[in-house]
């Protein structure tokens, strides 16, 4: 299946909206890592594509995510927010996102979540 993706990176001025390919069923408002050039960059999907067969080069999404999509209304406010400023997709999309959010965390024990100043008065007594 083809969707159009809005990118968290500007890469030109005058497009806003990719075409990418999935297998897996996508949601509009997903969270998405795409390719874009010799980089990735995290993308939202904003629907599916009504083009059966492009006469372009299609490459695949990366990876979802996130499962959940973002809420219908905050895709709305990136598409009007763009249209009203007079702005690109990829800076609003950019914005409603928060940084990094294509990396992964590492989960870490809750002993090990104490502070050095915890350790110290712990160890006093």
């Amino acid at each position: 299946m083809l969707y159009e993706v809005i990118p968290t990176k500007v890469f030109r001025q005058d497009t806003g909206i990719l075409t990418y390919s999935s297998d897996t069923p996508l949601k509009p408002g997903q969270i998405v890592l795409i390719p874009l050039g010799r980089s990735t960059c995290p993308g939202i999907v904003l629907r599916k594509s009504q083009d059966r067969s492009p006469s372009f080069q299609v490459k695949s999404i990366g990876k979802i995510l996130y499962d959940a999509p973002i809420p219908t209304w905050l895709l709305s406010a990136i598409n009007w927010l763009s249209q009203y400023y007079l702005t690109s997709l990829p800076q609003v999309a950019s914005l409603a996102l928060p940084k990094g959010i294509e990396k992964s965390r590492r989960n870490t024990p809750k002993d090990a979540q104490t502070s050095p100043t915890q350790q110290n008065t712990s160890s006093k007594q």
